[in-house]
Parts: C-alpha cells; sequence; structure tokens
C-alpha cells in the first residue's frame, strides 16, 4: 500500500478490490465517543455495526454502505482476506517481537501504525481452512488475529483521536 486512501469509502473499495474482506465498525465523535450511542462502550470505535456481522467483500456494497455511512470505520478480517496479523501494542512489544523474528521473517509484511504500536500484516495460506482464531498475551502486549478475527484498519480513528496509518514495510520495525 503505498498510498493511503484519503476516504473511508475510497479505502473500503480498495480494500475489498485487493481481495480482502472489511467489517464495517462504529466510528468515534471528536470526544472519543462510540457512534453506537451506549455511553459506557467497552469498545469505541472497534465494534462492528449491527447485531450480526455484515462483513463485505463487493466493491459496490463496500462504496454504497461508506457514501452511507462515512464516520463508520473499517475492520479488516483477517482469515477470509487469507491474511495472519499480530498486533503489537506499546514498544516493548514491538522490541520483543523482533529480538524473537528474524527481519527476514517480516520482510514483505505491510505494517500499520496504530493509537499504541503496529499491526503487521502477513499473507496466510490460502489452503489453509480458517476459523475463528484469536492469540493474546496480555503481559507481552502481543495478540495474534486470523480466522474470523479482525483489526481496525486506516483511515479508522481511535477513541484516542488516533488515525491509523499504513507505514509501508514491517521491516522498518526491525532496523529500529
Amino acid at each position: 500500500m503505498t498510498t493511503e486512501p484519503t476516504t473511508m469509502k475510497s479505502a473500503a473499495v480498495r480494500y475489498v478490490t485487493r481481495g480482502w474482506t472489511i467489517l464495517p465498525l462504529f466510528g468515534v465523535d471528536q470526544d472519543g465517543d462510540c457512534g453506537c450511542g451506549n455511553t459506557d462502550c467497552q469498545s469505541p470505535g472497534k465494534h462492528p455495526v449491527g447485531l450480526a456481522w455484515k462483513a463485505i467483500s463487493d466493491p459496490d456494497i463496500a462504496a454504497a454502505h461508506y457514501d452511507e455511512n462515512q464516520h463508520h470505520n473499517i475492520g479488516i478480517v483477517a482469515g477470509p482476506s487469507r491474511l495472519v496479523i499480530i498486533d503489537l501494542d506499546g514498544p516493548e512489544a514491538i522490541e520483543r517481537f523482533m529480538r524473537k523474528v528474524p527481519a527476514a521473517a517480516i520482510k514483505g509484511a505491510l505494517a500499520v501504525d496504530t493509537s499504541r504500536g503496529v499491526h503487521l500484516y502477513f499473507a496466510d495460506d490460502p489452503a489453509r481452512p480458517y476459523g475463528p482464531m484469536v492469540g493474546r498475551d496480555d503481559d507481552a502486549g502481543i495478540d495474534v488475529r486470523a480466522g474470523s478475527s479482525y483489526v481496525v484498519a486506516p483511515p479508522s480513528t481511535h477513541k484516542s483521536g488516533h488515525v491509523y496509518r499504513w507505514r509501508g514495510d514491517a521491516a522498518a520495525y526491525a532496523e529500529r
């Protein structure tokens, strides 16, 4: 992803055109409150719109959805997108991961700057069946997203006001 889409609609269309499956997520307002309307929301800007997941893999449907809902964030569903996404929350998690994983292993992975760290996108084996999968090490600040789990994607906005942005090749993190 060398150039960043400038709108939610253009990003959503670009992702599904690439073969990724997206999930509309509630956005956040200027105060960081979730668009779902629940003042006690525990996951502002990070949970799916509606009671049932409505994953999208068609560019026309993505365009229509974000024409009508420009304030929604975007989630990328890992499994159907044939991705494994590593979520590294904070500098310690990035350092720990980079110490354990050789730079050659992350070559070609895409990276997204998040509010606290980075998401590293790796291509997954298209022959592998997928189901629900999330691996988590809260102490290390490292999560693995695959299967039917998802991550928030650029240019979505975090409750802190941070806008998720593509960094490019993940190798930049190995060079830190």
